[in-house]
């Protein structure tokens, strides 16, 4: 009993020590920019400091510039018709800044020593989607991501496009930057098993999306790739779909019952059976994240 209260004791000191050096290094890095941004830029105004990448944001009134500090670096950098109003941060190394009025979103992600930014036109999230094998579930958030998960999608429902990262298990890795996808921004979906194969759907642009295991890229379909789909001899649970890919000739999906699988079915179909006119046909393309430089 006296040595388990001992661990308990010894790791509540770990916490409270950590917690206490996180943040000293806050008020450091804060006192940094702060003097950075009064003594370089001669600005007197606020700012705010990103989460995840030691970067500060002047909030100034000049709504035609944006300047991000890297206190750390002794820089700075100034990007000109951009000015963010939306914010959402990128567990561990990352975050997000979109400008909704001109429609295009900075991201930067900091690892190791290098500062990385990606700017994407047509493009301002909302939120996120994530994969939670552990729960058997795929489940849609708002702008607060836990940082244990590295199998999301940021979403963007208003330009119907969203963005993922590579994963781990992705053969062959494809590099630092992020997969993007155009008439595909997913407002459900389902979890195959825990190899995270997964089936989404975008339900405003009556697109979908199919992976067999997390080492495999996302398969993107349009109503128009969907040649049948139908409820297995097998299992009332399963559907099987033939589709129209260079890639697989067709796939099955296992839903938590019969009436769940007969609903998607007839979604599915319907999709199918609609005119295509105005649609935007779904693709895929990895944009790679550049390094900044000079920084």
């Amino acid at each position: 009993m006296a040595s388990l209260f001992r661990f308990f004791a010894f790791s509540a000191l770990l916490i409270a020590a950590f917690v206490l050096w996180a943040f000293i290094d806050y008020k450091r890095n804060r006192k940094k920019a702060d003097r950075y941004i009064r003594e370089r830029l001669g600005v007197y105004g606020g700012f705010s400091m990103t989460r995840f990448v030691n970067m500060a944001r002047v909030l100034k009134s000049d709504p035609d510039r944006f300047t991000g500090v890297f206190f750390r670096r002794g820089t700075h950098l100034e990007i000109a018709d951009f000015h963010p109003d939306r914010v959402i941060d990128l567990p561990t190394d990352g975050v997000v800044l979109s400008d909704t009025s001109r429609n295009q979103t900075r991201i930067f992600v900091e690892r190791g020593k290098t500062i990385y930014s990606l700017k994407i036109e047509n493009f301002t999230p909302r939120g996120f989607s994530i994969v939670k094998r552990g729960t058997g579930r795929v489940q849609f958030l708002g702008e607060e991501m836990p940082a244990s998960n590295k199998d999301w999608f940021l979403i963007d429902p208003d330009n119907g496009r969203s963005i993922s990262p590579p994963l781990k298990e992705t053969e062959p890795w494809p590099g630092e930057g992020f997969y993007l996808y155009e008439g595909f921004a997913p407002t459900e979906g389902f979890l195959l098993d825990e190899a995270g194969g997964i089936l989404m759907v975008d339900e405003k642009n009556m697109t979908s999306a199919f992976r067999e295991t997390t080492g495999d890229p996302l398969r993107l379909y349009g109503p128009e790739d969907i040649i049948s789909v139908s409820v297995s001899p097998e299992s009332p649970d399963f559907l099987d779909f033939k589709v129209r890919d260079k890639g697989r000739s067709g796939f099955s999906f296992e839903f938590d019952d019969a009436g769940e699988a007969a609903y998607w079915m007839e979604w599915f179909l319907k999709g199918k059976a609609e005119k295509a006119d105005g649609r935007v046909e779904p693709r895929s393309r990895f944009v790679a994240l550049p390094p900044l430089q000079n920084i």
